[in-house]
């Protein structure tokens, strides 16, 4: 088993919002499964769009500094508004 973080988008009052976990699986196919089941238990809600690939969530037309300062709220809170 293996440690992976798994980023993913909570959509909540027409916003969407990127949040984190850290779960254990043998890979990461299996760790989007576990996250996805872990957040409808704990939230209620979907995870959209599941990844352990932070850089697909930033790829279209973001500066790197405010890339930098959403990664760093996401540290500190554990959630960014995208």
């Amino acid at each position: 088993m293996k440690k992976y973080s798994v980023w993913y988008v909570i959509k909540a009052n027409r916003a969407e919002w990127l949040h984190k976990i850290e779960v254990e699986a043998a890979s990461a196919r299996e760790a989007i499964k576990v996250c996805k089941a872990q957040v409808l238990l704990k939230t209620g809600k979907n995870a959209f769009r599941p990844s352990t690939n932070i850089e697909s969530f930033f790829k279209y037309a973001i500066t790197p500094e405010k890339k930098a300062e959403k990664l760093a709220d996401l540290e500190k809170l554990g959630y960014c508004k995208l």
